[in-house]
């Protein structure tokens, strides 16, 4: 066989196995990130569990896609999302900023509320409006929504120095911050890992309430905003197929 017929074989069979989908295994594996927010998201040596990555994980199922969750700090993921290296971000609350580098479906994970913890007995003035009225400082993550909007209120020092509810719940029953602001289920689930019911209090009412939480696509996925938009409008199909079969609240339940 001549040198040309050999090479002639090899391009054919490698554009058949492009064609074909060869490596379609490879090829329609989307990466995600995601960081600890029990029972949300729960990282280990196995991999990442809890309630939105198993709603995550059954979307993209849906969609006949693979995907790979990473568990990596928020910033990062945002960062990375926002770059390419990821093609989506779970869970992820909307900011017109994030908007601007990512695609968000219209059908969110879930609506979720965020609570001030504060140790027992602590003195405060909270009504439910101003947050200045909490033992400061104040700490929530960085890059959390919810800590720009806690910078804003006029009075209230923020410290996002910890990178995670658990590392400021820490804090605070280390007596380093007044008052921890999470969210409301992640407060009881990480209160009962620390075994510190019975040292801390969950004031009412909640901090915000009504805050949508999504898995959004970075417009980088796929190469452009076009690819990006056509996988968040497919999203919005199984999200809302999710929703109407109460996913996430069985999810929960088993929890």
């Amino acid at each position: 066989m001549s040198l040309k017929i050999r090479f002639s074989l090899v391009a054919a069979t490698f554009a058949a196995s492009v064609f074909f989908g060869g490596s379609s295994a490879s090829a329609d594996t989307l990466r995600v990130c995601t960081t600890d927010w029990p029972p949300f998201t729960v990282g280990g040596a196995g991999g990442v569990t809890g309630v939105h990555t198993a709603a995550v994980t059954e979307a993209f199922k849906r969609l006949g896609s693979d995907v790979k969750i990473d568990n990596v700090t928020w910033d990062r993921c945002w960062k990375e999302v926002q770059n390419g290296t990821y093609d989506a971000i779970y869970s992820a609350s909307f900011k017109p900023e994030r908007a601007e580098s990512t695609v968000y479906p219209k059908i969110p994970l879930q609506t979720l509320s965020y609570v001030a913890l504060v140790r027992k007995g602590a003195e405060h003035g909270w009504d439910g409006k101003d947050a200045a009225k909490l033992p400061q400082p104040v700490a929530a993550p960085r890059g959390y929504s919810i800590t720009g909007d806690l910078k804003k209120v006029t009075g209230t020092t923020v410290d996002d120095g910890a990178t995670s509810d658990l590392q400021d719940i820490q804090k605070l029953l280390a007596g380093r911050v007044g008052t921890a602001v999470v969210e409301a289920t992640v407060a009881k689930a990480l209160l009962a890992q620390l075994k510190a019911e019975d040292k801390v209090e969950i004031l009412a009412p909640a901090v915000q309430s009504g805050k949508d939480y999504f898995v959004v696509v970075g417009k980088k996925h796929g190469g452009g905003e076009d690819t990006a938009q056509a996988l968040a409008d497919r999203l919005d199909k199984v999200l809302g197929d999710l929703a109407a079969e109460g996913f996430v609240a069985r999810e929960l339940a088993k929890d």
